[in-house]
C-alpha cells in the first residue's frame, strides 16, 4: 500500500465506458493524483479507509462504447471525518456509507442524507474485536439485506425450515448465519464443492446442495418433502418457479435476485454474482427468456411473495449494528473476505471478481485507522 502524502488525493477514476461491464479489465481504470478538495460548508471531508469492491459497481462504467471519460467512481465504503463544515459531524467519527469515492480523500458535498455514523466501530476495531473491513461484509450491505431478509419477512420459528440460493454469496452467508442463531434448519445451494464444504463446515448448515451436480428439486423432495417455510431466492428466473413449488402452502418467498440470474454462459439456475443490487445488463448475452410457469401455485397454496431492496432500509443501519456488533464480537457471525492493499491494487481486483477469482467479499484497504 503506498504511503500517504496528506495533501495529495490519489482516485480511482474511469476512463471509458462499455455497453458490457462484465468485460471490464484494467484498461477502463486510471489511478491519478490531485490536491486534496476544499471543503465548503454543510460538506465533510472523509479519509477513505475501506471500500467494497461489488459487481454491481460495474453499473457505473454503462455507457456508449469506448466513450472516454473521466468520472470517479463510488461505493460502499468506511472512513474517518477529517475535516467537517457540517455540524451533525465531528472530526474522528468514522462513517459508512454507498457514497464513498474511491479515492484517498471523499468530498462529502450532502453527508447528512448519505452518510451514517458507525457508533462502537473505533471502540470494536482498537479492541480487536472487529475489524473495520466487516463493515463492507457481514455488517454492511450483504449483512443488512440477510438480517432484514429474516426480521422483516422470515417470521420463522426455531425448527421451522428455509431455503436459500446462493448461500454461498455475501448476502446467503449472512442470511444463513443468522437463520442458524434463531434455531431454523438450514439448507443452502452453491456451485463449487469449495463453497459447498464451507457452508457445510464452516457455517455449519444442516444441508447443503451442489447445483452442478445435484438436481434441486430432487433434493428438496428428500430433505424437506412437506416443503420449505421460507425460500429466500437470491438467482431468480428458474428459481422462482423451484421457490414456487417447494415452498409449503401459506409458506413465504422472498426475492432479491431476479435480473441477477443471467450467467455468462446463458444459465439461468446459476449463483447470482453478489446481491440483489448486483443487476446483470444482459444485452450482450446469448440467452433465452426464461418464462415462469407455477405463478398460479401463489394462490393456490396461498403462499406470500415479496421483495427486498436493502436501499430502502438504509436508515436501519445503526439498529442492525446494535444488534449484530457483538455478535461478530463473540464470534457467532463470522465474514469471509479477501482484502486487497491501495487503491493502486483496485483495477486489477475488480477485473479478477468479474472473472470469478475471488471467494468471499473483496475489500480493499486505502488506509490504517
Amino acid at each position: 500500500m503506498a504511503p500517504v502524502t496528506f495533501n495529495i488525493n490519489t482516485r480511482v477514476l474511469r476512463v471509458k465506458n462499455t455497453v458490457s461491464w462484465h468485460a471490464l479489465d484494467e484498461s477502463y481504470f486510471k489511478i491519478h493524483q490531485e490536491p486534496k478538495p476544499d471543503v465548503q460548508d454543510g460538506e465533510i471531508l472523509v479519509r477513505t479507509l475501506y471500500i467494497g469492491l461489488d459487481p454491481f459497481n460495474g453499473l457505473q462504467f454503462v455507457g456508449p462504447s469506448d466513450q472516454e471519460v473521466a468520472e470517479p467512481l463510488r461505493g460502499y465504503g468506511l472512513g474517518e471525518v477529517v475535516e467537517t463544515k457540517n455540524s451533525q459531524f465531528l472530526v474522528g467519527e468514522l462513517v459508512f456509507g454507498i457514497s464513498i469515492t474511491w479515492d484517498t480523500y471523499s468530498l462529502q458535498k450532502n453527508p447528512s442524507n448519505d452518510l451514517i455514523i458507525v457508533s462502537r466501530a473505533r471502540e470494536l476495531a482498537q479492541l480487536g474485536k472487529v475489524p473495520l473491513s466487516a463493515y463492507m461484509g457481514i455488517l454492511g450491505m450483504p449483512g443488512l439485506t440477510g438480517y432484514q431478509s429474516l426480521e422483516l419477512y422470515g417470521n420463522l420459528k426455531a425448527g421451522q425450515t428455509i431455503f436459500v440460493s446462493s448461500a454461498a454469496g455475501g448476502v446467503g452467508q449472512a442470511a444463513v448465519q443468522f437463520a442458524k442463531l434463531k434455531g431454523i434448519k438450514v439448507i443452502g445451494s452453491a456451485g463449487t464443492q469449495d463453497k459447498v464444504d464451507y457452508l457445510k463446515n464452516t457455517l455449519g448448515l444442516d444441508y447443503v446442495i451442489n447445483y452442478k451436480t445435484q438436481d434441486i428439486r430432487t433434493e428438496l423432495d428428500r430433505i424437506a418433502p412437506q416443503g420449505v417455510d421460507l425460500f429466500l431466492d437470491l438467482v431468480g428466473s428458474e428459481m422462482f418457479d423451484i421457490a414456487l413449488e417447494k415452498t409449503k402452502r401459506f409458506g413465504r418467498i422472498l426475492t432479491l435476485g431476479i435480473v441477477a440470474s443471467i450467467s455468462h454462459d446463458g444459465s439461468t439456475t446459476g449463483e447470482s454474482a453478489s446481491t440483489m443490487a448486483d443487476v446483470n445488463d444482459a444485452a450482450d448475452k446469448t440467452v433465452t427468456t426464461y418464462t415462469t410457469k407455477n405463478l398460479p401455485l401463489i394462490f393456490t397454496k396461498e403462499l406470500q411473495v415479496n421483495g427486498l431492496n436493502s436501499y430502502e432500509h438504509y436508515h436501519t443501519y445503526p439498529q442492525f449494528w446494535a444488534a449484530t456488533q457483538e455478535l461478530f464480537a463473540e464470534g457467532k457471525i463470522r465474514s469471509t473476505e479477501v482484502v486487497v492493499e491501495g487503491l493502486e491494487s483496485v483495477p486489477k481486483a475488480y477485473a479478477q471478481i468479474l472473472t470469478g477469482q475471488y471467494q468471499g467479499k473483496v475489500v480493499a484497504k486505502v488506509a490504517d485507522l
